[in-house]
């Protein structure tokens, strides 16, 4: 994800996550990878911290669209 604050990594950090289908996940990320950008914003790696088996497979879900139709 891109963002145009510094964040550090090995940090947990609370987020609204919303889905193709439009809905709102809660989560909380930790920040594995940053990458700083020509275009004065930062692009993070994230790994999901404590989610539910629900919203993981939602996750997961999307994934697996995203990726047949590439």
């Amino acid at each position: 994800f891109e963002c145009g604050e510094p964040l550090q990594i090995g940090e947990v950090y609370e987020a609204y996550l919303t889905i193709w289908t439009k809905e709102v996940l809660h989560v909380f990320l930790e920040v594995v990878r940053v990458e700083n950008k020509q275009n004065g914003k930062f692009e993070y790696g994230a790994i999901f911290i404590g989610m539910s088996e629900m919203d993981a497979s939602r996750i997961e879900t999307y994934g697996t669209i995203q990726n047949m139709n590439v």
